[in-house]
């Protein structure tokens, strides 16, 4: 079933979320500089659509030289596993240099500074600069614009058909000389940004996961073996598309847009699945080849079961109430017996003449 959702989770995003052209602009000693088209192949939505200030669309891409060495890198990760955007707390630390050539989908919250101008945040709360903080009724009401009055959204969302170019450059510093270069482009969808988990983290998480491993099943996805290693990991992060080009100086131009059998092409299964043993015929014992050995309970004494003999040990068979059964005794318990029939020839029950009369009156209602 897993396997089966992701195929459906694959082709839904290879549908609406396509490459297109693949151009070089500058090839030279002291450059190397491409555009890729990325495209929104339906007509009906954004892509991504919904909440997508929280949906972490960006490409992956790598560039290598003759003998292997990456001389470039956009898209990669944090040890987060954030992109080094402006929300990565290493770059915000200095830890990391931010990723200027990162392409992304991920609309952002902007919220207004005391003194002008907005600022980058991961939720749109407003900031309180009072050190005794209150909330702050609105003087408008916000269910009418559907935001905070002072926080908005910068959306970046491919619209309906349309399509935006991802420009990249290789500087001279970077470039070794060892051709052909290959680049390697990746499209990568991913549940929510690791910046959210943080930012939330402190109010917990269902079944007392860790921040930590809710980043980790987001990016990597769930552990099915005993290996503790990311990369062994299954589910996480999709992949929608992983194009390789290899820069060899004979064309300029490439169109990386997909075909239908491609589109619905079926992935492999990330999950491992054991397929159970096929029986010999439905509902007619055990599967061909397996041998089923009958095990006898070694019960303790007096608990045995066999020819009659009470399954409850000794000490607890005295509690079994003696309610008969044979030789005619009736199997009700005596008090019972005694209250359902007659007691001293006097029959209990009430007489139907005198059901409904009580001192003289007429229980029944009139007419």
């Amino acid at each position: 079933l897993l396997n089966w959702s992701n195929t459906q989770r694959y082709q839904i995003w290879r549908r609406g979320l396509r490459l297109g052209d693949f151009v070089i602009t500058r090839d030279e000693a002291k450059e190397l500089a491409f555009k890729v088209q990325v495209r929104n192949g339906t007509d009906g939505h954004g892509v991504p659509t919904g909440f997508d200030a929280e949906r972490l669309i960006f490409l992956d891409v790598t560039v290598r030289d003759r003998k292997g060495a990456v001389i470039f890198r956009s898209g990669d990760r944090d040890p987060n596993g954030d992109v080094r955007d402006l929300h990565s707390p290493y770059v915000h630390a200095g830890k990391l240099p931010l990723d200027k050539f990162l392409f992304s989908l991920q609309s952002k919250f902007l919220t207004r500074n005391i003194r002008g101008g907005e600022q980058e945040e991961v939720l749109a709360v407003n900031r309180s600069v009072d050190p005794l903080p209150y909330i702050r009724p609105d003087v408008r009401a916000g269910i009418l614009v559907g935001r905070p009055a002072a926080a908005r959204k910068h959306a970046v969302v491919l619209p309906p058909a349309g399509d935006r170019w991802a420009k990249y450059a290789v500087r001279g510093a970077a470039l070794t000389g060892e051709r052909p270069y290959t680049v390697n482009i990746k499209v990568i969808a991913q549940m929510v940004p690791v910046n959210l988990i943080k930012e939330i983290g402190s109010l917990g998480f269902d079944y007392n996961l860790s921040p930590r491993e809710v980043a980790k099943r987001i990016v990597y996805g769930h552990r099915v073996s005993p290996s503790t290693a990311d990369e062994d990991r299954r589910g996480g992060a999709l992949t929608v598309w992983d194009e390789t080009l290899v820069i060899d100086g004979r064309w300029k131009t490439r169109s990386l847009k997909p075909t239908e059998a491609e589109i619905m092409a079926v992935p492999p299964p990330p999950f491992p699945v054991q397929a159970p043993p096929e029986p010999d015929e439905i509902g007619t014992g055990p599967p061909a080849g397996v041998d089923l050995e009958v095990i006898e309970p070694d019960l303790p004494a007096g608990e045995g079961g066999a020819d009659g003999e009470s399954l409850l040990p000794p000490e607890q068979s005295s509690l079994l109430p003696e309610t008969g059964g044979d030789d005619g005794v009736s199997l009700l318990p005596e008090a019972e017996v005694e209250d359902s029939g007659e007691e001293g020839g006097e029959n209990l029950l009430p007489d139907p003449e005198e059901e409904d009369v009580q001192d003289g009156v007429n229980l029944l209602p009139d007419g």
